[in-house]
């Protein structure tokens, strides 16, 4: 089987002359004396951006209109001519609100044909029977929590409080699971056009997450592939073993992987490189 290959400049001869040097005495270093970059210090003009201002808001925001009229024109309308006006323009906003979707499937019957079954439209598509999230809903809950970065223990307490619509977050969560294998397949797409490219990078982050049952937090890992000015993956593992390596890079990668010094430390330990 045919390895993609792993380039990483300036990193494995780096490697190779400290395992190398593992072991023998290390002769002292030699002092050098600093001289600073003069030219790095001197200011740079900045650009000028006036040809790039940017709109305060879209052209093609939605406008609401309040039409005022004076009180004595409101009491004798009849006695005044209008000759203009003048417009004062605010940028509002609205909260966002809660209602109740009905569902209405009426039921129909044959004329003259009473013995046959009723006809009833079948019911759109949810994450689980019974389910209660609307699609809004469930986009709502994902943005606030991925991309606004809102626990669900917070949209609990905000949807109580703000609006007296009680959302436990375990529910929160279970739809979050579910929403999650809806938008698998779109996740695999993203994942295989990235995998058809030549260069990506590739990082781990450690995070804590909570462990229940243990009374304590576990470390868990955020492995990132990113392919710049294009998509990003992220897979979560609670180890930095190998195996998280090649379930997060395919093998038939051919392409260059430009990581840091753990990744590449991680996968040399679990097997031959890529």
């Amino acid at each position: 089987m045919v390895r993609p290959v792993i380039r990483f400049p300036g990193v494995v001869n780096t490697m190779r002359n400290r395992f190398r040097s593992f072991g023998r005495s290390t002769p002292p270093l030699k002092r050098r004396r600093l001289v600073p970059n003069v030219g790095a210090l001197k200011p740079v003009a900045k650009r000028s951006d006036k040809n790039q201002r940017r709109e305060r808001w879209p052209k093609d925001l939605a406008v609401e209109k309040e039409v005022i009229e004076p009180a004595e024109v409101r009491e004798n309308p009849e006695a005044f001519r209008c000759i203009g006006e003048e417009v004062t323009e605010m940028l509002d906003y609205q909260p966002a609100k809660f209602f109740r979707r009905q569902i209405i499937r009426r039921k129909f019957v044959r004329r003259g044909q009473n013995d046959l079954a009723p006809v009833i439209a079948p019911l759109p598509e949810s994450l689980q029977q019974r389910c209660i999230a609307a699609p809004g809903l469930l986009a709502q809950v994902i943005v606030s929590k991925y991309c606004d970065h809102l626990p669900l223990f917070r949209q609990e307490q905000i949807y109580w409080d703000r609006h007296q619509v009680w959302l436990p977050r375990q529910s929160m969560a279970r739809w979050i699971q579910l929403a999650s294998e809806w938008l698998k397949p779109i996740y695999r797409q993203i994942k295989d056009q990235m995998m058809r490219g030549s260069y990506l990078q590739v990082d781990e982050t450690p995070i804590r997450y909570l462990d229940p049952g243990n009374g304590k937090t576990g470390l868990g890992y955020l492995w990132v592939a990113h392919r710049p000015g294009e998509d990003v993956l992220f897979e979560w593992y609670t180890t930095r073993e190998a195996k998280c390596l090649d379930k997060l890079i395919p093998l038939d990668f051919s392409g260059t992987i430009q990581c840091d010094v753990s990744v590449r430390a991680t996968h040399l330990a679990g097997g031959p490189c890529f």
